[in-house]
């Protein structure tokens, strides 16, 4: 399910003010959205420049594909459906040797938790999928609570969703089961 436009129209970018304050956009700066989104930020830095560029990168091919829409009135913005960890292969890419001001606005958005598809939210009965790129070779939740015994995703848990009573996690041993 490809978010509706009424998910689209609705989002409102995290901290936009402070964001755009912090980066000193200048009307030829070149500037890096790493986590594009819906494109709301970008949608404004865009406003605020006329013969700089904006790069926007996204790992999610939903998101590029709204984002391009949202974004169309403008002609000075390229976007990778990537990881913004590859930010100096897309810079060679391009020819750039540097950017004005990077944004990286971390974390889910609404609109990946309201999709049933990507098994984010419990709300939904859907497959664990839990990835930001759906189409990726990366494994989904489902895949690693199916191949790890109890003990290795009490870790998980622990480690890396920081579940200090993962161990009681209900949840866990049902998956298991």
């Amino acid at each position: 399910m490809v978010p509706t436009s009424s998910t689209q129209n609705r989002h409102i970018p995290v901290m936009l003010m402070e964001s755009l304050e912090n980066l000193k956009i200048k009307k030829n700066g070149i500037y890096v959205d790493g986590t594009l989104g819906l494109g709301g930020h970008s949608e404004i830095i865009l406003q605020q420049i006329d013969s700089g560029l904006l790069i926007g990168i996204d790992r999610d091919k939903d998101s590029i594909s709204l984002s391009k829409k949202r974004l169309s009135s403008n002609n000075n913005f390229k976007l990778f459906n990537d990881s913004y960890q590859n930010l100096n292969i897309i810079l060679e890419e391009l020819k750039l040797e540097a950017v004005d001001g990077i944004l990286l606005d971390l974390g889910l958005s609404s609109y990946q938790l309201e999709d049933n598809k990507r098994g984010f939210s419990h709300k939904y009965e859907s497959s664990l999928d839990m990835r930001f790129d759906k189409n990726s070779a990366d494994n989904t939740a489902e895949d690693i609570i199916q191949r790890n015994e109890l003990e290795e995703l009490t870790r998980i848990f622990k480690e890396y969703g920081e579940e200090r009573h993962a161990i009681n996690c209900k949840k866990i041993k049902d998956l298991k089961r």
